[in-house]
């Protein structure tokens, strides 16, 4: 398939870049986000680590912006 493709070698191109970042998925429901990168962790890592924000509440804090009054 060629979509599968396409997701894998875009995120083996993260993977390989010298200067890569952290990676979060966004995206309408039900297009193969999650899939695809447990697809990829399987294949490329020997260890990952998931943190479903819509899941897992607490976590939604990490991205709460913060007004700050100077």
């Amino acid at each position: 398939m060629r979509i599968k493709r396409d997701i894998i070698n875009k995120l083996k191109e993260w993977k390989d870049a010298e200067k890569r970042k952290p990676i979060l998925l966004k995206g309408a429901r039900q297009i193969g986000k999650t899939w695809a990168m447990e697809e990829f962790g399987r294949e490329y890592f020997d260890y990952t680590a998931k943190f479903d924000f819509d899941r897992q509440k607490e976590l939604q804090s990490a991205f709460t912006v913060l007004n700050i009054v100077m």
